[in-house]
């Protein structure tokens, strides 16, 4: 007789509901409120079921692969999720491209303990990885019926199309309500399709981190010439007691600081620092991730397009081949 699943043993698709019930919904709860608002709640539980709805999708599909890599890729997208959520609330970031490529970019910065602290760690702790083990832990009934798996795959690709019907639905909804009121107040209204990718739980950081993995696979990422090896570097001064500060500020500009000419005395301290060497910078775009992008490489080695394609690594990675370690003490 063949042995039966506990009494207490949950379905893929019901486990695929609590998981799309709490990354879509319950995650990016704050987030929902702070875009829309108490005068935008339609759209806002739109948004909510439009969520839901996707990460029922996913699930549906990594159902496919089998029970331990359905769980162990559905506790990835907790954890990841759970530490995205902590950024959104804390920082009020918005998980994009540029965040994402800061996380992995090792040899730009090691972050200091304003962004991973006791905090983070209890937030990811509570939030991400508790949940990640009791999905781990969570029994899923199992037949040993002939086909079992092929009447399994029949299931989840039947709600797999109701997730993205119920998915499109809400998005389109969402699309009619923005699009009225653009129309009655005058104003411009963002993507829908945008909105979603960037602005909500797991779809952000997915999105984000795509691109930033098809970006690095791309052949103009992969014969980047390294100044390091191309160039000689000889120190004028002994390499242990050389510090560099770099202060990048956002909304300041060149011609209003008076280090460098300004009439007005806007720099008072810098202006008293012996050891200064001030450089006039000119941006080679107005979005600040491309802005910053290419900030950091010599004139030539970016590209004149609307992605600003890099052709040699920065200054920072520069700086790790000559033995420099580097720190970010704030965002």
């Amino acid at each position: 007789m063949l042995p039966s699943s506990p009494r207490f043993a949950l379905r893929h698709s019901t486990l695929s509901l609590l998981i799309a019930v709490y990354v879509g919904g319950l995650l990016n709860a704050y987030s929902l409120w702070l875009n829309n608002g108490v005068e935008n709640i339609l759209v806002a539980l739109l948004s909510a079921v439009a969520m839901m709805a996707i990460v029922m999708s996913l699930l549906c599909v990594l159902s496919w692969l089998g029970r331990k890599l359905y769980k162990a890729f559905a506790a990835f997208i907790v954890i990841a999720s759970a530490t995205a959520s902590y950024y959104m609330i804390v920082f009020h970031t918005i998980i994009g491209y540029g965040i994402i490529a800061a996380v992995f970019n090792t040899h730009e910065a090691e972050l200091s303990a304003e962004s991973i602290g006791v905090k983070m760690l209890m937030w990811v702790t509570v939030v991400g990885i508790l949940p990640a083990i009791l999905i781990a832990l969570a029994p899923i009934t199992t037949s040993r019926r002939r086909f079992a798996w092929l009447r399994h795959g029949a299931m989840q690709a039947v709600f797999l199309i109701c997730a993205v019907l119920i998915a499109a639905l809400s998005l389109n909804g969402i699309e009619q309500i923005t699009k009225r009121q653009a129309r009655e107040n005058n104003a411009y209204t963002a993507s829908i399709s945008g909105i979603v990718a960037h602005a909500y739980l797991p779809t952000n950081w997915i999105t984000a981190s795509v691109v930033y993995a098809f970006e690095q696979f791309t052949p103009e990422n992969l014969d980047l010439v390294n100044p390091a090896e191309a160039f000689r570097y000889d120190p004028i001064v002994p390499m242990n007691d050389v510090l560099m500060v770099f202060v990048i500020g956002e909304t300041t500009r060149s011609d209003h600081m008076s280090i460098l000419g300004y009439n007005r005395d806007t720099t008072p301290r810098l202006a008293q620092e012996p050891n200064l060497v001030a450089l006039r910078g000119v941006s080679c775009d107005t979005t600040t991730s491309l802005a910053l992008k290419c900030m950091f490489v010599r004139p030539e080695g970016v590209q004149d397009n609307e992605r600003r394609s890099l052709s040699e690594r920065n200054l920072f990675y520069v700086l790790g081949e000559l033995g420099f370690a580097s720190e970010l003490f704030a965002m």
